[in-house]
């Protein structure tokens, strides 16, 4: 199926799922028109709080997971995250299946034997295994000069796996070249380029710009860090526009550090995502 049928697919099973465990569920608001796949807001509220309130209401997130201020504060949370096509519920939802009980310091979480089992059989052999007293973080910000933020980041102070996570996006963010970009670029990233070496040096701002999303988060891998994208096996835009990328943009020897992983391989890499109800709540090719 192209993009547009994978899109309007989700969007009607993730409307059949909502509607069945919350009869009667009204329809939220989005540019004027009332979705199926998006949450209504309380009214009073701020919008944050609002779309906090209604994860929480409509049982948004599945398999006892919660959702936990203390790593993730509601001030991070997208301004569409009220649509049941957000990847960035479905990072926190995935990814608190292996940290079910979280035991933090601040926003970190500590890594769980079950993770790490997880990145053993979701990760290529050639990504070394994270140790055991690694941490976790959601929207996370490894530069804060540079400021990208990661949806998801497991460390152990020498190792690094980013994540960069997908859903029904129509592939990846590009930017204009406009003057706060052009700006930056001149300023920032064409410093980084000569510094690091997992892009082509020589892509120049037209190019940087065209795959702003993937350029910025892929600067910051090395071969102690590695960038993991996650997205639907029907997702075609994304599947694209990361092919594209890596052809145009990333250098000959750093291509494994730049990894792809279709969300249907992401949850049968474990038993415990396996029989989540995530799972039927996720993906198209297992509603039925």
């Amino acid at each position: 199926m192209n993009y547009t049928q994978f899109r309007e697919k989700t969007i009607e099973h993730l409307s059949h799922w909502i509607f069945a465990r919350n009869p009667g569920i009204a329809r939220g608001k989005y540019r004027g028109k009332a979705l199926r796949h998006v949450l209504p807001l309380a009214p009073g509220m701020k919008r944050k709080d609002a779309i906090l309130d209604a994860i929480c209401r409509y049982n948004v997130l599945t398999d006892a997971v919660t959702f936990d201020k203390r790593v993730f504060p509601p001030e991070r949370l997208h301004y569409l995250a009220n649509h049941l096509t957000s990847s960035q519920i479905l990072c926190y939802n995935f990814f608190r299946l292996f940290l079910p009980e979280a035991i933090c310091t601040g926003r970190q979480i500590r890594v769980t034997p079950a993770l790490r089992q997880w990145l053993a059989a979701a990760l290529p052999e050639g990504v070394r295994p994270v140790a055991d007293n690694a941490v976790c973080e959601f929207e996370y910000v490894l530069d804060a000069k540079e400021g990208t933020s990661f949806d998801f980041c497991i460390t152990d102070g020498t190792t690094t796996i980013l994540f960069e996570i997908k859903y029904t996006e129509n592939g990846f963010g590009k930017e204009r070249d406009d003057k706060g970009h052009n700006a930056k670029f001149n300023r920032l990233y064409s410093v980084l380029l000569k510094s690091q070496r997992t892009l082509r040096p020589d892509i120049g701002k037209d190019v940087f710009l065209k795959y702003y999303q993937l350029s910025r988060n892929a600067i910051h891998t090395n071969d102690d860090t590695w960038l993991v994208v996650i997205f639907p096996a029907a997702n075609a835009a994304c599947r694209k526009q990361l092919e594209e990328f890596r052809k145009e943009c990333v250098a000959e020897h750093a291509g494994n550090r730049i990894l792809s992983l279709t969300w249907e391989d992401a949850f049968t890499a474990s038993e415990i995502s396996e029989t989540s109800e995530l799972k039927k709540k996720a993906l198209i090719s297992t509603s039925r």
